[in-house]
């Protein structure tokens, strides 16, 4: 659990930001006022704007203490995009060098 901050005193946008960044919520400046959003997993959804920078202190700082889940572990697949470029071309390499092979005899 975060502790309330000290609204007492002047904060800045920095201030703020590395408060809030310390907590893995991200502050960004826009037209329209501040944006908040996770720093990891952060979507559309879970972003919040605010024009008030005390509101975005708190807010973020209530952000904070539920964070979102984080995404599904997906398989990837570790080969290389060009490796089917590579086995293709070394499939018909074999090809011609079987053809040019002696044949054997018995």
């Amino acid at each position: 659990m975060t502790s309330t901050p000290d609204l007492d005193r002047v904060w800045t946008r920095a201030d703020v930001a590395d408060a809030l960044r310390a907590q893995g919520i991200s502050l960004n400046p826009r037209a329209d006022g501040y944006r908040l959003n996770f720093i990891k997993g952060g979507t559309t959804q879970t972003e919040y704007v605010t024009d008030d920078l005390i509101d975005a202190l708190v807010t973020g700082l209530e952000m904070a203490e539920h964070p979102p889940a984080p995404p599904p572990k997906v398989r990837r697949n570790r080969r290389s995009v060009w490796s089917r470029y590579f086995l293709r071309y070394n499939g018909e390499l074999r090809k011609k060098l079987r053809k040019r092979r002696r044949p054997r005899t018995k």
